[in-house]
């Protein structure tokens, strides 16, 4: 992609993402380039989103959580991973545990998740490895199959209805939730602890925030557009230096680039594996 030819005429590029501190100025067209023109469809907030554009493939670039985009690969979508991430952050706050309850994290022996191949579920089992606790000896519990239309969960996954995973902490049918939302959620702690601190702890030691969602490419748009393809990357690297020129946050929240992205993909890419999830 680096090597394409410059635009020769006007293109169109169809992309799906959330808007966000990366992506509006993209969006809202205050970073352009007048031969491309960006047909944008906002994210939708909830619900089978990412499954949805799996089974779709009806764009050219689009937001996935980044376990999704590697298991949508490995079962043969027609996805290309682009070196953009549009959202990471700490993942420590979201596995919690009941407040009255009391439970210390190596006394945990069942989590409630929403999905196994979340994210999020990935990066917590991953930490849970660090401080020398073995997720494989606890009862992960999902509500639903994930996004990757067509994906088997290994046998060793268990599932349950759908339901109110905080209310199951009270009714102590959990030790302990992965929820994808905390804004609101009350009497509730980390399960780590001082997510906080844990947060400004782990930082320190890996030098990079989690990655959560990156930027996919359709195979075909990649392949048959490489020229569109650079230009839009192009306007993605000017957004970030305008964005890094702005803000002083200790953590970059939305690396770009593979150099900034690479520790991270590589430490995802061996918890996945390591749960069975790709081969």
């Amino acid at each position: 992609m680096s090597g394409a030819s410059p635009l020769a005429a006007c293109e169109e590029v169809r992309m799906v993402c959330a808007r966000n501190a990366l992506t509006a100025p993209l969006v809202e067209g205050t970073i352009a380039n007048e031969n491309l023109t960006l047909l944008w469809s906002e994210l939708a907030a909830s619900g089978p989103r990412f499954l949805r554009l799996l089974e779709s493939m009806n764009w050219d670039v689009a937001e996935l959580p980044l376990v999704t985009s590697l298991i949508a690969r490995s079962r043969g979508f027609p996805v290309t991973l682009l070196p953009v991430a549009v959202q990471a952050r700490f993942q420590h706050p979201y596995f919690v545990v009941d407040e009255a309850r009391g439970m210390r994290l190596e006394s945990i022996r069942t989590v409630g998740v929403r999905s196994h191949t979340a994210t999020t579920v990935v990066w917590i089992k991953s930490m849970l490895r660090e401080r020398g606790i073995d997720p494989g000896t606890i009862r992960w519990i999902a509500m639903d199959g994930g996004d990757v239309p067509g994906h088997s969960e290994p046998p060793a996954l268990e599932r349950m209805p759908p339901g109110d995973l905080r209310q199951m902490l009270s009714e102590r049918r959990l030790d302990a939730a992965v929820l994808p939302d905390i804004r609101g959620v009350c009497g509730v702690r980390g399960a780590f602890g001082d997510a906080d601190a844990c947060a400004r702890e782990w930082h320190a030691r890996r030098g990079f925030a989690q990655i959560n969602h990156v930027l996919v490419a359709n195979s075909a748009f990649a392949h048959e557009r490489p020229s569109a393809l650079t230009a839009l990357l192009d306007l993605v690297r000017r957004a970030k230096a305008q964005l890094d020129a702005s803000q002083a946050d200790v953590a970059d929240f939305f690396p770009v680039g593979w150099p900034a992205m690479e520790p991270c993909l590589a430490l995802v890419e061996a918890e996945v594996r390591a749960e069975g999830l790709i081969a």
